[in-house]
Parts: structure tokens; C-alpha cells; sequence
């Protein structure tokens, strides 16, 4: 009677130890889960970041190629063309178009079109205009009076994204500006 009694006290369960050691694998294993769905988290937030920084590079350079490919020629001040500035005479002749790298302190690009001013790009970490003739010579050999009669071919490079964690997209749009008076020009 006495071990009848013994085997009915014994209960099905689990002791304090056996819980603990599941709770602490159950957390191991919840921690794994919730790092690598962190992970995954931040690898989108930044392709997410890079793609948007290229799609706005990209329709940025887009409308900077409508702007070189509908000018009748570029402005050019003083000895040589900017690096940071791209003065564009358009072809209805009243109106001109300016774009600005401002690299120092906004970060942005900026298209002015009659004293209009619009920044059309924030983010720009780099970038600049270079330009050359329709040979591919350099604006170093050009004068204001070639650029200004003959055909220039415009170079922008434009490097976007100041995001930390993220590399800069980097992207360049050439185009050729011909003025309408192209006498001398070869």
C-alpha cells in the first residue's frame, strides 16, 4: 500500500531547472531571429536610401540633358567656363538657365531660370562641369570666343548620398551645346 501511495504523489511536470534551461535557449534562439530581422531591416533601409539617391541623380542629370540639348550656347564670364556653374543661353534667346554646385555648405544643386531659383538636388557630396570641344580637347585650349561660336561638348559628374553607413552613387551626363552662329568652328 505503501508504494501505491508513493507512485500516485508522483506527478507528471517539470522541475525549476528544466524550465530555466528552456526559457534560456528559447531566448538564444528569439535573439538569433530578432538580429538577423534587424539586419535584413537596415540592409533595406540603406538599398533603399541608395536607390532613391540614384533615381533623383538620374532625373536631375535627365533634365540637365534637356536643358545643354535645347540651348542655342553657353554663357561664359570671364576667361574660362566654371567648374561649379553652368550658364546656358536658351534657344528662344531671351531666357537663360544657370546651374550651381554648391558643395561648401547646402550640399545641393540649383538650376536658376530667369532669376527663378529651384534647388533641384540636395545630398551632392560631389560633382563639377568640364567641358571640351567637339574633338574632345579640353576647355583648357578653348577660349570664351570658341566655346561661345563653336560646339561644346558639357561633361556633369555627380556624386549624391551623405547618408552615414552608405557610399556616394556616383553618375556623369555629356551632352553637346552648338550655338546657332557656328562660323570658324571645325
Amino acid at each position: 500500500m505503501l508504494k501505491a501511495r508513493a507512485d500516485s504523489s508522483r506527478q507528471g511536470g517539470f522541475t525549476l531547472v528544466e524550465l530555466v534551461v528552456v526559457a534560456s535557449l528559447l531566448m538564444v534562439v528569439l535573439g538569433a531571429i530578432l538580429g538577423v530581422l534587424e539586419s535584413l531591416t537596415n540592409t533595406e533601409h540603406t538599398t533603399s536610401l541608395r536607390i532613391d539617391d540614384e533615381q533623383s541623380a538620374r532625373v536631375t542629370l535627365a533634365q540637365l540633358e534637356r536643358d545643354v540639348r535645347g540651348a542655342q550656347g553657353l554663357v561664359v564670364q570671364g576667361t574660362a567656363p566654371s567648374s561649379t556653374a553652368l550658364e546656358l543661353l536658351m534657344a528662344d534667346g531671351s531666357s537663360q538657365v544657370e546651374w550651381v554646385f554648391d558643395l561648401s555648405g547646402g550640399h545641393t544643386l540649383t538650376r536658376s531660370e530667369n532669376g527663378s531659383t529651384t534647388v533641384v538636388l540636395n545630398g551632392v557630396v560631389g560633382g563639377g562641369f568640364s567641358y571640351s570641344d567637339a574633338t574632345g580637347q579640353s576647355s583648357a585650349w578653348l577660349t570664351p570666343g570658341d566655346i561661345a561660336r563653336c560646339t561644346t561638348v558639357v561633361q556633369a559628374a555627380l556624386a549624391v548620398g551623405d547618408h552615414p553607413h552608405t557610399a556616394p552613387q556616383s553618375l556623369t551626363v555629356q551632352d553637346a551645346v552648338r550655338n546657332e552662329s557656328t562660323v570658324g568652328c571645325t
